[in-house]
């Protein structure tokens, strides 16, 4: 698995744990419209004013505690697509680079085939040149 699989999966888990935290984040705000509407009903026998003031304590608590999870959330996420450019952009690079060094071996075996023919070409000529 390279480096941008793993980040990419990572980036899908933050975006999976953002969206839990938005929806808990929507049910938070749908309850407290529900008891803003009728605060008495969810008394259970405390005063009033009392219950809400701590459930709106509460709540407020919970919506700080999730909006800097959100928050890190989001943090990471840029992160890691910023790890994911970088990661793209080295990549790029070696291949460019990959693609230059494979016409050097080309180049290279090309002149390695020309010695080899001349060395043949010498050989034969020093034969003769014994020979005769």
């Amino acid at each position: 698995m390279d480096i941008v699989e793993l980040l990419q999966r990572e980036i899908q888990e933050h975006k999976m744990a953002w969206s839990k935290l938005k929806e808990e984040n929507v049910a938070l705000r749908g309850f407290k419209a529900i008891v803003m509407k009728d605060p008495k009903k969810y008394a259970h026998n405390n005063p009033p004013e009392t219950l809400f003031d701590e459930e709106r304590r509460k709540f407020r608590e919970d919506q700080q505690i999730k909006q800097e999870e959100l928050d890190r959330i989001k943090k990471d996420n840029n992160n890691l697509y910023t790890r994911v450019a970088d990661a793209l952009e080295v990549n790029e690079h070696h291949q460019k680079l990959n693609g230059k060094l494979q016409e050097r071996v080309t180049e290279l075996e090309q002149d390695n085939l020309e010695l080899h023919a001349d060395n043949k070409k010498l050989a034969k000529q020093i034969e003769d040149k014994i020979a005769s």
